[in-house]
């Protein structure tokens, strides 16, 4: 059996988390004020992505993708501090 359109995203999405998830969380853990915030963050960055996969494939630079959108996520948090 084929794997289906929604095993692949996943799939997908699991395998930019192994590749990238630690130094995100690492990332967000600097922007934050407590390590909840910085899994809130994390978790919104994935779920964004989610969203977005049909638009990945244009992606040339993954990792900077991930943590440019990993920073915008943060500036939407409204208990992280404003630089």
């Amino acid at each position: 059996m084929a794997p289906t359109v929604e095993t692949r995203a996943d799939q997908a999405l699991s395998a930019l988390y192994d590749a990238h998830g630690a130094g995100l969380y690492a990332y967000a853990c600097v922007l934050a004020c407590s390590r909840a915030e910085a899994e809130d963050v994390v978790q919104e960055t994935f779920a964004r992505l989610a969203a977005r996969l049909d638009r990945l494939a244009e992606v040339r630079d993954m990792k900077g993708y991930l943590y440019a959108t990993l920073r915008n996520e943060a500036l939407r948090h409204t208990s992280f501090p404003s630089s």
